[in-house]
């Protein structure tokens, strides 16, 4: 259902960032553990990218992560910036 576009997305993201920062580059998708969106596409998606992603999900959020739950969410943020 996403296979072309996210290809074309991560082929995109995927050579401007590793001309960028001379290697291809992280990706991690986060959402809320009672989002609205579909969790699978996220799964889907994921290994398609240039250097695969990770899925993480913040709990007690839904689509507005970041304030519904903005201290799980920036420990996470924060955990991944640190451990690049």
């Amino acid at each position: 259902m996403y296979g072309r576009l996210a290809e074309s997305h991560a082929e995109v993201a995927g050579l401007c960032l590793q001309c960028y920062f001379n290697r291809p580059p992280r990706t991690h998708e986060t959402d809320g553990s009672h989002d609205w969106m579909d969790e699978d596409a996220a799964h889907e998606v994921a290994p398609r990218m240039p250097a695969g992603a990770k899925v993480y999900q913040i709990p007690r959020a839904g689509h507005h992560l970041y304030m519904e739950n903005p201290t799980d969410y920036n420990r996470h943020i924060i955990h991944e910036v640190l451990t690049a």
